[in-house]
């Protein structure tokens, strides 16, 4: 999700940039999440950032215990 007039992210949120290998500032939602086979993804655009990734992985932890589970 791109974010709009650059707003800082939301609680449920993560900013990933060119650091992650984005062209494009981009908004991680870390409250929806989909599942899919590896055998589908066919493209690379980049690798998340080994700080960004503990935090998805902590808002997603957070979102978790929020909604009980």
């Amino acid at each position: 999700m791109r974010p709009v007039n650059d707003r800082e992210p939301r609680a449920n949120e993560v900013l990933l940039d060119e650091a992650d290998g984005l062209d494009l500032k981009t908004l991680c939602r870390c409250d929806l999440l989909f599942t899919v086979e590896k055998s589908k993804l066919s493209r690379r655009r980049g690798i998340v950032t080994l700080a960004r990734r503990r935090e998805i992985a902590r808002r997603i932890i957070q979102g978790l215990a929020i909604a009980g589970l």
